[in-house]
């Protein structure tokens, strides 16, 4: 027995060991340790198991003309956060742009196709593929497109996307804006109109550069790496693996407070609620204070 109470002793000091002496390292020791097992980069395989099968989700909800989303969940047991898919319309058309693909059950998926036609299906990032290949059988017509970077790292991408989101946005008349300060999730922020008029307003989707879970609403592992910040505004992880913050908290005070041409009807993230309009003032105030500047880079 006291021979066992070491052993237990000798293991728990090595685990707060660990833990302190990861908390207290660098944040370039930090990313080089996300690099090296949750966030590495690999050559995966599409997942070609996973068929049209819709996980619980909710209905699908308006958030502009021409601009819906639908939010669902992940594989449990799992992370208890939500995922959200974002429609756009393109305007005086019945194409349908789909950012973030999650399966849908028989009622929303008809509504969806009540819309338009699938014509093109955003992958935003190695990290959101769950329903990819179910939406390639459900949808053989469209085009599935992945950010550049995102294509020149993994090799699967390279047979699996012909055309980049970046070349995507010129056909279909969206915005992809690639951040000066990238995080190493090589995705982008995207714009769309919700009308033809050069001068109209945006709907704005960021993704998982940005995250908007409510603390109320934070499960155990959205508490654990610093997502559940109450507010919009950026992970723990995400802070760590942003090798400029201050330069990123310059680009999106540029972009999205600053910049006229930009009105915006709405800002969706990845996981979260959906900011509103009369909310996104305050809330990119707090999304850039959240861009804190660390000193070791």
């Amino acid at each position: 027995m006291e021979l066992a109470l070491r052993v237990v002793g000798l293991s728990a000091s090595l685990v707060l060991g660990t833990v302190t002496t990861v908390y207290f390292a660098p944040r370039s020791v930090k990313r080089k340790l996300l690099q090296a097992t949750m966030l590495k980069e690999g050559d995966p395989e599409l997942d070609t198991s996973r068929k049209y099968e819709a996980l619980p989700h909710g209905k699908l909800q308006s958030l502009a003309r021409n601009v819906w989303t639908v939010s669902g969940t992940l594989p449990q047991p799992g992370p208890g956060f939500n995922r959200n898919m974002t429609v756009w319309r393109v305007p005086d058309s019945s194409d349908l742009v789909i950012h973030s693909p999650i399966c849908l059950d028989k009622e929303t998926r008809a509504a969806l196709e009540d819309l338009g036609t699938v014509a093109c299906v955003i992958v935003p990032n190695m990290h959101h593929r769950l329903d990819e290949h179910a939406y390639r059988e459900a949808y053989p017509e469209a085009s599935f497109v992945c950010p550049a970077n995102m294509a020149k790292k993994v090799t699967s991408c390279k047979t699996n996307f012909t055309v980049t989101a970046e070349e995507a946005a010129s056909k279909f008349g969206f915005q992809a804006l690639e951040p000066d300060a990238q995080i190493d999730f090589d995705e982008l922020v995207y714009l769309f109109p919700v009308e033809k008029s050069a001068a109209g307003r945006q709907v704005a989707v960021f993704n998982d550069l940005l995250w908007n879970i409510k603390e109320e609403k934070a499960d155990f592992v959205s508490s654990l790496v610093g997502s559940a910040t109450g507010h919009l505004g950026m992970t723990a992880i995400g802070r760590i693996m942003c090798p400029d913050l201050a330069h990123l908290r310059r680009w999106i005070e540029a972009n999205f407070v600053k910049n006229e041409s930009v009105r915006l009807e709405a800002i969706v993230v990845a996981h979260g609620d959906v900011v509103t309009a009369d909310e996104i003032p305050a809330q990119l105030a707090k999304a850039m204070q959240s861009m804190t500047t660390v000193v070791d880079a």
